[in-house]
This record gives C-alpha cells, sequence and structure tokens, in this order.
C-alpha cells in the first residue's frame, strides 16, 4: 500500500505562556487598568494612604498568534501490512508572537504590553519503521522513529547590542547563551593575559572565558600593560549558542 497525503492550515493561539491565566491587567491586555499605588502621606497626622496608578499599558491592537502550517507525509506498507514505513515534512511559520518590544524606552516609568511582533520558521522531517509478525501464538511489535529538526527566530525585537553576535534574531529557537569556560586561572599571570568583564576581577581559581588562537597569539606579541587593555585586546571568541555580556 502507498498512500500520498499533505495538508496545509492556518491556525491560531490566544494564549501565551507568560500571561496569567484568569483575570487582571496580565492577561486582558486590552484593556487599560489602574491598581493600588504604593501610598502616601496625608493628612497633618501623616496616615498612609493607599494611592491609584495607571498600570501597565493596554494594547487595543492585540490579536492572535498565528501560524501557517504545511505537512505533507508518506505511508508505505509491505509484506501484507507487516511492514510499515512512514515518512513526514513540515514547514510552519509562526508570526504575529507575542512579545514585549525591545526597544522600548524607560523613560515613561509603567510597563509596556505585548504586541504582535515575533516571527519563528520550524521545519523538520520524522521518520518511523515498524514490523509486526508472529512467532507460533506469540505476536510482537517492533519499531523506530528520528526526528530532526530546525527552529529559526526570524524576527526579535531587540535592544541595540554592540556586536553582531550578541543579536539573536536569525539564532536557531531555545538556544542557551552564555560564556564558554576552558578551565580555571591558575595564577594572576594567567588573568593579566586574559579577557576580562568590566567592573570585576577574579581570582585564581575562577572559570577562565575561552579565548580565539588569533587573540591570543596577538595578546603574546604585545604584552598589555594593564587587565583593562588585556580585555580591549583579547575579547572571548564569538561560537553559536553562546553569548557574550
Amino acid at each position: 500500500m502507498l498512500k500520498l497525503r499533505a495538508t496545509y492550515g492556518l491556525t491560531g493561539n490566544a494564549f501565551n505562556a507568560t500571561r496569567t491565566s484568569g483575570s487582571g491587567e496580565s492577561y486582558f491586555v486590552y484593556n487599560q487598568y489602574y491598581v493600588n499605588g504604593t501610598g502616601y502621606s496625608f493628612g497633618t497626622s501623616h496616615s498612609a494612604v493607599t494611592g491609584v496608578r495607571e498600570g501597565s499599558l493596554n494594547n487595543p491592537f492585540i490579536s492572535w498568534e498565528k501560524a501557517r502550517k504545511f505537512n505533507a507525509g508518506v505511508d508505505v506498507e509491505l509484506l501484507d501490512g507487516r511492514l510499515a514505513f512512514t515518512a513526514e515534512y513540515y514547514n510552519d511559520l509562526y508570526y504575529d508572537l507575542l512579545q514585549a518590544r525591545g526597544t522600548n524606552t524607560s523613560l515613561l516609568g509603567i510597563g509596556y504590553p505585548e504586541e504582535n511582533l515575533g516571527k519563528q520558521r520550524r521545519k523538520g522531517m520524522e521518520f518511523t519503521a515498524a514490523y509486526r509478525g508472529t512467532a507460533g501464538k506469540l505476536n510482537y511489535y517492533a519499531s523506530g522513529n528520528m526526528a530532526i529538526y530546525h527552529g529559526v527566530e526570524e524576527f526579535l525585537d531587540e535592544t541595540a547590542r554592540p556586536y553582531p553576535w550578541l543579536y539573536r534574531t536569525g539564532n536557531f529557537t531555545g538556544m542557551s547563551y552564555g560564556y564558554l569556560a576552558e578551565g580555571l586561572f591558575q595564577s594572576e599571570e594567567e588573568i593579566n593575559r586574559s579577557a576580562l568583564i568590566d567592573g570585576y576581577r577574579p581570582k585564581p581559581g575562577i572559570s577562565n572565558t575561552k579565548t580565539s588562537m588569533a587573540t591570543t597569539a596577538s595578546m603574546r606579541s604585545t604584552r598589555p600593560s594593564s587587565p583593562r587593555e588585556a580585555a580591549h585586546q583579547l575579547r572571548p571568541e564569538p561560537r553559536p549558542g553562546l553569548e557574550r555580556f
């Protein structure tokens, strides 16, 4: 038996995990709420009084998170149905994902609402093979599967970052970001020859951030006169999935 199949559809999600189910300004983002303030003194006795303040800004234009999903597959059965294969390919575009703008200014003094901004591409393949048979009165069944997944953040509203490798737009979804340690500092001399974080001075025994061979060679040819100069000469090597703060 051979069966080919394909589907295409538009789906929507009305609930975002960063919001709270139930009532309140965190859920009904399209409403503007006024909430209890931190309080103030009132009268000659300076009695504490609870005031009212404006809550996070509302977003009257908020909409569903949406996804355009495509799936194509093939099912094959051989040996009178005892041996079966399945292969599927999917390509989904998630858009209008709710997120707060990274470019919002903090000068306003109150929270900003989520907006339909984000976009992700998720695609992959899945394979399944199964065999069923009999041995006398014994029936047995065996199967195996393999999956390949690739997800990319096609758009995130991000703050300005000093280096291109710090941006997350275009990277894989669900990536981890951080430093890559290659051991522990053994001496003050080693610390002076290594990349340092502004405002932080490590001690021997603290993790040492991995650096590139090119910057290490450059550092050795021009020995820095101070730890700050060493930090400018020797910065962490950019690697996929790692971010320098």
